[in-house]
């Protein structure tokens, strides 16, 4: 089950939503990055595919919810200072929420829900597949990605 935490209100909400404005414009600098479906199609309309190109498409599994948040907050520390990064860190373990009148701590990824989760799962993705595509022996044709989804040639 994933937990769909309704943040407004919240005592990190505010913080949140300033640290995902600060960090929006940190996303989007690679040439993987797809806004969205308009711009996806644009980018692939004059493709050409050979005989022997194949189409692939990945999908993370429920990827707020697997975020290593450690290796999240490594990644904005190096992007940005300590300061955003301690910030987004208390942010990113401070979700707690109830069900069915229990309350529960969300002790694993990033809360959906939270303004700072699409911009902290952006982040991670990017990081995670320039390492990936910086240590592969053969490159794909095409390589892109919106959020979670990756679509390659």
């Amino acid at each position: 089950m994933r937990p769909i935490v309704n943040t407004i209100g919240g005592p990190t909400y505010l913080l949140a939503k300033f640290l995902a404005s600060k960090l929006r414009p940190l996303v989007g600098l690679i040439e993987s990055f797809v806004k969205d479906s308009s711009s996806f199609v644009k980018e692939i309309k004059g493709i050409k595919l050979d005989p022997g190109d194949m189409l692939v498409s990945f999908d993370v599994v429920s990827l707020y919810t697997y975020i290593p948040i450690k290796e999240a907050i490594d990644v904005i520390n190096h992007l940005t200072d300590p300061d955003t990064a301690c910030l987004v860190e208390i942010c990113l373990t401070s979700t707690f929420f109830s069900f069915e009148g229990e309350f529960f701590e969300q002790r694993c990824g990033v809360a959906m829900g939270s303004p700072l989760s699409p911009v902290v799962a952006n982040i991670f993705m990017e990081d995670f597949e320039s390492k990936a595509l910086a240590s592969a022996r053969l490159l794909p044709k095409l390589w892109k990605r919106f959020v979670d989804d990756t679509n390659v040639i």
